[in-house]
């Protein structure tokens, strides 16, 4: 949010009002995408700390893969909804004037998605008390940010804003991801997992497209069926694809028992 704070001031200094309307109105769209990684940190985060506390770093392992396999499956299928619908999200929620601004609504989402499986790992380090390397972080995006900000806007103007700000937030969750590894020696990405939920998404989103652009449906309506469309088509490949596996227990079992929701039956 800071982030996007900081364009809001650069758009408003080289372009006009029109255009830092549309921006904040893709922009905070957009970072709709943390809900679930945060509402998963807020059960997870006290889990990792005890494991961490009482040395059990096998299953501090173990519970980390979950989380961060939980978050890219639900906002896998988030993206993939939020790239296809991204001119219906603005259209639907801000009226017809915004729907200029899909593109940006694209790119940062795309931007958010990335950043957001890295909030696991910046958690990973305030566990492993790496606060100033954080503070490091997250100094080098906002400064990257801000350069890329200026350059870019004059060019390409909100648009380049958007490219500015995906590029920090994929920057800072690089840096993220390393130092996570780094500390942990657990391997989560560019596994035969990671691979498996990218098809899945991939191949659903496709379908999707060709579906929904092959039925005669608009407005609200098609909305609504593109979002039910591609989130059973991409469970369906993740089933069949068999990416849930024996760690994926723990995650429904201490979530049911921190909700005292019994979800067992899944």
């Amino acid at each position: 949010l800071v982030l996007l704070w900081a364009d809001t001031l650069i758009i408003g200094h080289f372009k006009t009002a029109t255009d830092v309307g549309i921006y904040n109105a893709a922009g905070p769209s957009a970072a709709l995408m943390y809900l679930f990684p945060q509402a998963l940190l807020s059960l997870f985060l006290p889990v990792l700390t005890g494991l961490y506390a009482k040395n059990k770093i096998e299953d501090f392992r173990n519970v980390y893969t979950v989380a961060t396999k939980w978050v890219l499956l639900v906002n896998a299928v988030v993206l993939t909804f939020f790239i296809l619908t991204s001119k219906q999200i603005l259209i639907l929620f801000f009226g017809p004037a915004y729907a200029s601004g899909s593109s940006v609504f694209i790119i940062l989402s795309i931007g958010y998605f990335i950043y957001y499986l890295a909030l696991i790992c910046t958690n990973i380090l305030l566990i492993y008390e790496r606060t100033k390397l954080i503070f490091i972080i997250s100094s080098l995006g906002a400064g990257i940010n801000l350069l890329l900000n200026i350059i870019f806007i004059q060019t390409w103007g909100i648009l380049g804003s958007a490219l500015a700000t995906a590029t920090a937030y994929i920057f800072m969750s690089i840096l993220l991801f390393y130092y996570s590894h780094s500390l942990t020696k657990t391997r989560i990405f560019f596994t035969l997992r990671t691979f498996k939920l990218t098809l899945a998404a991939v191949l659903s989103g496709t379908l999707t497209y060709f579906i929904t652009h092959a039925v005669a449906f608009t407005g609200i309506l098609h909305f609504f069926f593109t979002g039910v469309l591609v989130s059973v088509l991409y469970f369906v490949f993740a089933f069949a694809f068999k990416i849930v596996e024996d760690h994926d227990f723990l995650f429904i079992t201490e979530l049911s028992k921190r909700t005292k929701i019994n979800l067992h039956w899944l």
